[in-house]
């Protein structure tokens, strides 16, 4: 697969990832869930990212995908326990920087900064002078030993690169549910969510913070889910809905996800207007 010339709606940076579950190897990251939950909303999305050659990307094949060269890719293990994920990184794909993305690409209208392992470059916040720039973080806070145990750094390392970003999607847990970091970033970003797993989540806007609840959902496999979140969240914002309203409709898609187990979470287009007129009207 390469670069497409046709227009793209929705642009993702990150790596694709091969995810180790209990059901075997199964595509992952942000990327993966993003871009299909992006075409599921009707956008035609595109993927900039690296991974080896060996590589099943056959759930991606609808999506046009500029692949740098690696000889690895970007592989976890994620272990669920009861309110606590162990994960571990086994390799890494190459890095992503500005020099990475197609010139077709650069007017997309929504920039999904969507790092997994410390893989994007600063520079690319740089080069989309126009786009609505959302980031989903917890890339840039990740680091791991010789062992592959994650764990995660500090988020003031990176409050320049939050800074420069229209949207930034957080989750609790990558910030150890503390409020005080929470208060701090709010004061960098004009739109901020903190999803909560099964609780929904806050937004903050306008110097405002509401919870947004999650419907209740019989929960099978939470993976994907808040990739799920971020993308509907962005999409909704651009398409002309209000924070409050993008992160209801993007709580019940989140819901759905989680009903079902890895790539079966994407949420259908019946699905979504389905959500669209149940939350709007």
């Amino acid at each position: 697969m390469v670069a497409s010339d046709r227009l793209v709606d929705y642009l993702i940076i990150g790596h694709v990832s091969e995810d180790f579950t209990a059901d075997g190897p199964a595509l992952g990251g942000t990327a993966t869930y993003s871009s299909l939950t992006a075409q599921a909303l009707g956008k035609r999305a595109a993927i900039v990212t690296s991974a080896g050659p060996d590589l099943n990307l056959h759930t991606l094949s609808e999506v046009p995908i500029h692949m740098v060269p690696s000889q690895d890719s970007t592989i976890f293990a994620n272990e669920y326990l009861p309110g606590e994920r162990l994960q571990s990184i086994r390799s890494t794909a190459a890095s992503l920087t500005s020099t990475d993305i197609p010139d077709n690409w650069r007017d997309a209208p929504i920039v999904h900064i969507a790092l997994i392992a410390n893989e994007v470059d600063y520079s690319i916040l740089d080069i989309f002078p126009q786009a609505l720039i959302c980031l989903t973080h917890q890339g840039w806070l990740r680091r791991w030993g010789p062992s592959g145990e994650v764990w995660l750094e500090n988020w003031g390392t990176s409050q320049h690169q939050i800074s420069r970003a229209g949207v930034v999607v957080f989750s609790s847990e990558d910030l150890q549910g503390s409020e005080d970091t929470i208060d701090q970033i709010s004061q960098l970003c004009e739109i901020l969510a903190i999803t909560d797993g099964r609780r929904g989540g806050r937004i903050f806007w306008a110097d405002e913070w509401r919870h947004i609840p999650a419907p209740v959902t019989q929960e099978i496999d939470p993976t994907g889910a808040g990739d799920i979140f971020a993308a509907a969240f962005f999409i909704f914002l651009n398409d002309g809905h209000s924070p409050w309203t993008a992160a209801r409709l993007a709580n019940h898609l989140a819901a759905i996800s989680v009903s079902r187990s890895g790539i079966a979470s994407i949420p259908r287009s019946t699905e979504v207007k389905l959500v669209e007129r149940t939350v709007i009207e």
